[in-house]
């Protein structure tokens, strides 16, 4: 359902929207629990790859960031898939944090 969400091209609120979804998610339950969120990179790759409006653009990028403080170096193969202003922008962000154990909101972080 978020997938489907995410890949709607108009409004570009609705994209935006479900991919707040899966960071909330995330938030909620974790990276294990949401397979280290791959099934959300195909279509925010591809939005990635196309978003022309800043808000878009800022979100998709803030996902990278939030997802990053989850599941850490296990989101490198889906950045470099980026175009490189990105990938520049998200590489400075991780070398410059500091991991920390995130603790999901509900449930554990262990696979059921």
């Amino acid at each position: 359902m978020i997938n489907k969400l995410i890949a709607v091209d108009k409004p570009f609120k609705t994209p935006i929207h479900g991919i707040l979804a899966a960071l909330h998610l995330l938030e909620n339950f974790g990276g294990q629990k949401l397979n280290y969120m791959k099934p959300f990179f195909t279509e925010i790759e591809k939005k990635a790859k196309i978003a022309t409006q800043p808000k878009l653009k800022k979100v998709l990028i803030d996902f990278y960031k939030k997802t990053y403080q989850w599941i850490g170096q296990a989101i490198m193969p889906f950045v470099e898939k980026l175009k490189k202003v990105h990938i520049k922008e998200l590489t400075a962000h991780f070398d410059s944090y500091k991991q920390v154990d995130m603790i999901p909101k509900r449930g554990s972080s262990e696979v059921s």
